[in-house]
């Protein structure tokens, strides 16, 4: 019974100091992000065991974390958020990922848009960048379409829209 009992007191106190060993740390880092959804992919991104809350405010630029340390470093943090950067050669993938998940009233009026082309226009709060290859295989002309336009860097990054 007492080898029992020192047993579980060994494994008590091994656990304490363990959990002592890491400790929250709070920290700031600097991210662009123009949207909501950037917003739900910058949190998710930093999603891990280890860290107890990331908030990213869209306004300020900038994601407050509070993490595990040393189970996770800072470093490790942006380098799990700079993967999230967009890049015009991005979106040839997203195209064609959005092109066979067109809506099926959409599809079904092709020849209908087709034959309209002319008084067909498109007005979304999405981005001419995806939106007008996906809508000229209906017949749309890309001058019809009416939405954002993200604004690149020399590099290709999308840093902004207009």
């Amino acid at each position: 019974m007492k080898t029992i009992f020192s047993f579980v007191f060994i494994l008590f106190i091994s656990s304490v100091l363990t959990a002592q060993d890491n400790k929250i740390v709070q920290a700031e880092i600097s991210v662009s992000g123009i949207c909501n959804m950037c917003k739900e992919r910058i949190e998710t991104a930093v999603k891990i065991s280890e860290v107890r809350f990331a908030k990213w405010d869209k306004h300020q630029k900038s994601l407050k974390v509070a993490f595990l340390s040393p189970a996770v470093t800072l470093d490790s943090l942006e380098k799990r958020i700079a993967i999230l950067n967009a890049n015009k050669a991005h979106l040839e993938e997203l195209i064609l990922r959005l092109k066979p998940i067109v809506s099926d009233s959409f599809v079904r009026n092709k020849a209908f848009l087709k034959a309209n082309t002319e008084n067909i226009l498109i007005v979304s709060s999405g981005f001419k960048e995806f939106i007008t290859p996906v809508v000229v295989d209906y017949g749309i002309k890309p001058e019809n379409v009416y939405a954002n336009t993200f604004t690149f860097a020399s590099n290709g990054d999308i840093i902004g829209f207009d």
